[in-house]
């Protein structure tokens, strides 16, 4: 089960939605095998837990993937409509502060096809972020929608950016870290290629 974040629909709650893992029906499972099948009961449990691993239990590891990328705007004001999905493979949740919208928190960093960086901008704040000073990533996969990479505002602090005019193909990549969260190492995504109008 994943948590879903969606810019337009999220309202006032104070938490993210937790992933339910299976280990109190886990535990039930290899308690009546191993009451009813004394003999084989080491190869059984053995059996079990690999797959319980295989369908991404705790791995404490925590990544973060670039999904769907769609440029908007045109190429003299572009900003970037961004899926991100962090995974959060400890058993606890991650407590953050800032996600998106600001340094020190996950950049998208916009590069040409030769890998020189052109820019590095953030995304408007989500609403949940305006709304609270901290936030919580629960274990398991977190997906962010409509995260808006590069969108300027009204009162001019994110001002609108452009590319040369020569580049129609850029690579974007999500860098940066969990602000606040007591996970302090420096995550990156994969690299998606995109088509700029």
């Amino acid at each position: 089960m994943k948590g879903n974040f969606h810019a337009r629909l999220l309202g006032g709650c104070g938490r993210v939605n937790r992933l339910r893992l299976p280990g109190a029906a886990l535990n039930a499972l290899l308690f009546n095998l191993s009451t009813h099948l004394p003999m084989k009961r080491p190869l059984i449990i053995l059996g079990l837990l690999a797959a319980a691993g295989a369908f991404g239990g705790d791995d404490g590891n925590v990544t973060v993937k670039l999904h769907d990328v769609s440029p908007m705007g045109t190429h003299t004001n572009i900003w970037f409509d961004c899926s991100v999905t962090i995974h959060n493979g400890t058993s606890a949740p991650l407590t953050f502060t800032n996600l998106f919208h600001g340094p020190p928190s996950l950049a998208l960093k916009i590069s040409d096809l030769d890998g020189k960086e052109l820019k590095r901008v953030y995304s408007v704040p989500y609403i949940f972020e305006t709304a609270a000073t901290q936030w919580d990533i629960a274990p398991g996969d977190n997906t962010f929608t409509n995260v808006l990479y590069g969108l300027q505002n009204a009162s001019g602090s994110r001002p609108a950016i452009s590319l040369p005019e020569d580049v129609h193909i850029v690579r974007v990549q999500v860098q940066g870290i969990l602000s606040g969260s007591s996970f302090t190492n420096r995550l990156t995504s994969n690299i998606v290629e995109v088509q700029v109008p």
